[in-house]
């Protein structure tokens, strides 16, 4: 009775919205603030959840939003995602010209495109129904109602009252109808508000409205990665069920609880594998070459297949068809490089984390919550333990690169999920030092050698040349340094690691012209050869909000030129020693011996949000760096 009763609330509900579709849209009506910066106006918007169990979800979503021009005239379409775990009911949509009249309508019944969420190099039953009006006599309003069911109370649907930036908020509002016993959670991220909860008998109803919220400015090359992510309402239940699978999300112990649960004993492994393991490891006489052994195996016979199956987008495939088949997701890698460990002797566990090169740790420890993307494995250690990025193919073992490193993670342990941090990487770690030495001759010719090494997030920027066709590399070092007209040698490439961190050293053979021109007994020289730059702040005005800086690293470099003949210097560029909290620059030319310039660089980059006041300070660093002012030209004399 309980259940036919809801499903009469949401559709009585769904008739009130599509009566509400014949207000009065004129924009006239919206409120001179919400209009700036802004390319549509969410009129008014209200996601209605219902709960009527673990695994009987109903979500209806109404919204109208006022398109204002061409930037925001993809709020004309839908987009509504769907799988094995949840299905949708109905789409309808109403569009309204700027004189609120009706123009067309999407029928419930009409037939909505229906595609693939991925391509077909990846094994997936996620799926989209996509339908648009396509209309450019702006302003005009368009309203939709959605309607999808879940099986699963697992992926209950966040509320997202402003997704996107670049338009403004009315007046948004959700509403969740939930019995009691399933014990509703919810974290407010980014929001100013806080929900209602309000008892109905042995049910309860959530809600949270936010009114007129003016549009927000698109981020940029220097916006905190805590705001790359849009304001949301994060709902949970304590009890919750996955394809017959019961679990609770009390805790984050117990959240991984259920994962581990999930993905054990799918470790076994064929017997010729075994062997092949034994054979590889016995004789190693430390663990950690036992664990850089097994590893390469696994980068060498296996590759990285996105696979979104059921249930198989939380549960690994078995380790035996990764051995058969040679490919897997991230969990499928990563509990497969578990299995092969476990056969020598190696305990390991996976961890979830949330992967991205400006990405922040999303754990909250007080609230457990799906808030994962990737999967990766720990071999636990007396001190630091050991950290494996199993979608590689040319990370070196210990090593996890910017993609995952220096955020918290949820280890998944038979004792349940416990939260730990993945190895930070600091300027120790990511260095770039090059050192460029030349020769010019009488007819202002350079002939030389560039000697670079890559450590750290320098190398993952870099590695590539070792991967690359040999044609690829060749045009990539030809166009790698600012000599106007040069060719490169017969380079050298080498790799290794130190503390698991990993290294690449090139040689490189280089020889140009263009880098001088004569006037009288005066040399004009141009001495820059190696490039450095920094994301750009020039197009920034100003700011009032603070900004990030996301790396930490170290670059030192020095350029020599040898003159044939001998001069004195009448101009050098001059020196640069710029110190900020987020950085330092230094520089210095010398000419010494009548025939020899030598300048050396050096940049050192902290990571750490800063405060608006400090901007200029960026901007003035960029600006230099940008415009290679260390490489002023110079003038010598005879």
């Amino acid at each position: 009775m309980k259940k036919q009763l809801t499903i009469l609330t949401l559709i009585t509900s769904l008739c009130c919205n599509i009566a509400k579709a014949d207000e009065d849209y004129a924009l006239s009506k919206v409120p001179e603030a919400l209009l700036t910066g802004a390319n549509a106006v969410m009129r008014d918007t209200k996601t209605e959840i219902s709960i009527v169990s673990a695994s009987e979800i109903y979500v209806t979503t109404h919204y109208a939003v006022t398109v204002l021009n061409e930037e925001g005239s993809h709020f004309a379409a839908v987009r509504e995602e769907y799988d094995r775990f949840s299905k949708i009911e109905s789409i309808e949509g109403w569009l309204y010209n700027k004189d609120s009249k009706l123009e067309t309508h999407i029928p419930k019944k009409s037939q909505k495109e229906d595609y693939g969420m991925f391509d077909n190099s990846f094994f997936s039953d996620y799926r989209y129904k996509y339908c648009e009006f396509k209309y450019k006599l702006y302003p005009y309003t368009v309203v939709f109602d959605i309607v999808k069911k879940y099986t699963n109370s697992y992926f209950l649907p966040r509320w997202l009252p402003q997704e996107f930036s670049e338009y403004s908020v009315v007046k948004a509002a959700v509403e969740v109808d939930y019995p009691r016993s399933l014990k509703l959670k919810y974290l407010p991220v980014r929001l100013n508000k806080q929900p209602v909860i309000t008892p109905q008998g042995d049910r309860s109803v959530l809600k949270l409205e936010m009114n007129d919220l003016p549009a927000i400015p698109p981020a940029d090359e220097f916006t905190p990665a805590t705001k790359l992510y849009p304001p949301m309402l994060v709902l949970t239940t304590e009890q919750m069920e996955l394809d017959g699978v019961k679990g609770n999300m009390t805790s984050w112990k117990e959240y991984g609880s259920l994962f581990y649960r999930l993905n054990e004993n799918r470790d076994e492994l064929p017997d010729q594998l075994k062997k092949t393991i034994h054979l590889l490891t016995d004789t190693c006489t430390s663990q950690y070459s036992k664990i850089s052994i097994l590893y390469s195996y696994m980068q060498a016979n296996t590759r990285y297949v996105l696979i979104l199956l059921g249930i198989g987008g939380l549960q690994t495939l078995e380790a035996s068809f990764v051995a058969e088949k040679g490919y897997g997701d991230c969990k499928a890698l990563s509990n497969f490089t578990k299995a092969i460990l476990k056969e020598a002797g190696i305990t390991s566990y996976q961890a979830l984390v949330y992967g991205g090169n400006k990405e922040k740790s999303r754990i909250v420890p007080e609230y457990a919550y799906h808030t994962s993307n990737h999967v990766i494995l720990c071999v636990p250690q007396p001190k630091d333990s050991i950290w494996l990025e199993c979608t590689s193919k040319d990370l070196c073992a210990g090593y996890l690169s910017s993609f995952t490193g220096n955020r918290t993670a949820l280890l998944l342990t038979p004792d349940g999920g416990y939260i730990v941090n993945t190895p930070a990487y600091n300027s120790e770690h990511n260095i770039l030092a090059r050192n460029a030495t030349f020769i010019v001759d009488e007819k202002d010719e350079i002939k030389g050698n560039v000697h670079a090494y890559y450590s750290g997030s320098w190398w993952d920027m870099e590695s590539h040349v070792k991967q690359d066709p040999k044609s690829k590399t060749d045009d990539y070092f030809n166009k790698k340094f600012s000599i106007p007209s040069y060719k490169a040698g017969d380079y050298k490439i080498t790799s290794d690691k130190k503390n698991m961190i990993p290294m690449l050293t090139e040689e490189i053979p280089v020889a140009g012209s263009g880098v001088a021109t004569r006037s009288g007994n005066r040399l004009f020289f141009s001495p820059q050869v190696l490039n450095l730059s920094i994301p750009s702040a020039e197009a920034i005005d100003s700011r009032t909000d603070s900004f990030e800086v996301f790396k930490d690293y170290q670059v030192n470099d020095t350029t020599t030129f040898t003159f044939k003949d001998s001069y004195k210097a009448e101009k050098l560029a001059n020196d640069i020693n710029y110190e900020f909290p987020f950085g330092s620059y230094h520089s210095k030319s010398f000419f010494e011996n009548g025939n020899t310039l030598k300048i050396v660089v050096s940049y050192h980059q902290k990571s750490g949000i800063y405060p608006p006041v400090a901007f200029a300070d960026y901007k003035k660093l960029s600006k230099a760096i940008n415009m290679g002012s260390a490489y002023n030209k110079v003038v010598l004399s005879k």
